[in-house]
């Protein structure tokens, strides 16, 4: 038996071919992997003399055994689930190991490629994809988060050869964040306020967190300024609501922030960023008051009459935060009927600026009604 050539082994045959004596029958045994073809050449010898030209042996017989060459599948294995976290960024890390185009030295040269289908393409940015050396590579998009079934095919452009394994993208709770709206001003004892979209570009953060609850959180460093009811306050909506205190003014720095339900796992961020503003309540001057002593009579040719008319005890400028100076004026004096003289009055009534006592001195032999208007300024 002579090997007339051979590939994927270091040998044709690990049993030679043979030939059955009493049969006729052939044996042999390829090598594993091994391919190619031998030429054998076969006679049937007797065991007679060859004495007087005798012959012990036939005509040679010479025939080809061909190992046809079989394509072996390529092998690998595949790693377990992957999981990152969104947002992580771009992966890349051995996933499949043993890698071989499979069979013998034949198939050493074969080139063997991975193509990967069947996942969620709208978590990546880049597609999921294993090279040649068995390296994984993709990248989430942004924001996204999910589980996904990777089916795997190896294939050395013959033979494929299936597997899958899951991608993890694990969720990561993005800040929420808002823009805060202008500085508010408004008058003393203006009553309460709301300002309808005072806050605006309110955001859970990615659109797959639309289902979390939002909270403003808002503080001030002047309370005295509302009422307890009334303390600066933001809805998610983003209105502004505040009611100043009576009689109050100032200015209040106001802080606020905005957090979301979806916590902090994994590094997530369920607060915004701090923000201030000022709310300015302008003081306006509160109406000074008194209570008067009524009218005023007295008999003709009585002389000269000074006496308190205002009561002094009841006398108000406003509230405590205005402690004004305060001016008592006489603004008019009208004599409605007069009898007895050519006027009423010797000295026209007067009031003390301070105290609020009236003066005044009736003519001789006269009577009537004068009507006098007087004010409390402050």
């Amino acid at each position: 038996t002579r090997v007339v050539s051979f590939t994927g082994n270091t040998s044709l045959f690990s049993v030679a071919p043979a030939i059955d004596a009493a049969t006729g029958a052939l044996t042999f045994t390829p090598m594993p992997n091994a391919s190619g073809s031998a030429e054998a050449s076969v006679l049937l010898q007797d065991n007679g003399v060859t004495d007087n030209g005798g012959a012990d042996s036939s005509t040679a017989h010479t025939f080809t055994i061909t190992v046809n060459a079989v394509n072996d599948a390529p092998t690998y294995t595949l790693g377990g689930t992957v999981t990152v976290d969104e947002d992580s960024g771009s992966y890349s890390q051995p996933h499949a190991t043993g890698i071989t185009p499979g069979g013998g030295t034949d198939e050493a040269g074969q080139t063997l490629t991975f193509t990967l289908s069947g996942y969620t393409a709208s978590l990546f940015e880049t597609a999921p994809a294993i090279s040649s050396s068995g390296q994984l590579t993709f990248k989430p998009a942004k924001d996204a988060n999910g589980t996904t079934t990777v089916t795997v095919s190896l294939s050395d452009g013959i033979t494929p050869v299936g597997g899958s394994f899951q991608i993890v993208i694990q969720p990561v709770n993005d800040q929420p964040s808002f823009i805060a709206g202008t500085s508010q001003t408004v008058l003393e004892d203006s009553g309460a306020k709301t300002v309808s979209g005072w806050a605006t570009g309110i955001s859970r953060g990615a659109t797959n967190e639309s289902g979390q609850s939002l909270t403003f959180h808002v503080s001030n460093d002047n309370s005295p300024l509302f009422t307890a009811g009334g303390q600066p306050a933001v809805n998610t909506a983003g209105a502004l609501s505040f009611t100043p205190a009576s009689d109050a003014y100032g200015v209040a720095n106001v802080t606020l922030y905005l957090t979301d339900d979806g916590g902090t796992a994994l590094g997530g961020v369920d607060t915004s960023a701090s923000q201030t503003f000022t709310i300015t309540v302008k003081p306006v001057n509160d109406q000074p008051s008194f209570t008067d002593g009524g009218n005023i009579a007295v008999d003709e040719d009585s002389g000269a009459y000074s006496a308190a008319w205002a009561n002094t005890p009841t006398l108000s400028v406003g509230p405590l935060n205005e402690q004004q100076t305060h001016t008592f004026v006489l603004q008019t004096t009208t004599v409605q009927s007069l009898a007895g003289n050519t006027s009423l009055f010797e000295a026209a009534p007067a009031i003390d600026p301070q105290t609020g006592a009236i003066s005044f001195s009736p003519k001789a032999n006269a009577s009537g009604v004068a009507q006098l208007t007087a004010v409390l300024k402050d």
